[in-house]
């Protein structure tokens, strides 16, 4: 699943932004797994949890060159995501 954090109407990350501060939250997965996200390569998981719990992380997440970050569910089962950017990095 991808966000659109960059180039897009009524958010604050300006088109100039490479990558963002993220608030990950996972609640009420229907089966054990982790997060990953890309392009962040050589860090396979960002955030890991359990069948009907909840976990949360913070991560630094490069923008892609279409301003999405880009998050997996490695569990294959559905869950409610919550992602809040809390900065943005810039050149």
């Amino acid at each position: 699943m991808s966000v659109q954090v960059r180039d897009t109407t009524g958010t604050p990350v300006p088109g100039t932004a490479t990558g963002v501060a993220v608030s990950i939250e996972v609640s009420s997965p229907r089966a054990s797994g982790y997060l990953t996200s890309s392009p962040l390569a050589g860090t396979p998981s960002l955030l890991g949890f359990s069948t009907g719990g909840s976990g949360a992380n913070t991560a630094l997440l490069r923008i892609d060159s279409a301003g999405r970050i880009t998050f997996t569910n490695m569990s294959g089962a559905s869950l409610s995501l919550i992602v809040d950017v809390t900065a943005y990095t810039s050149p």
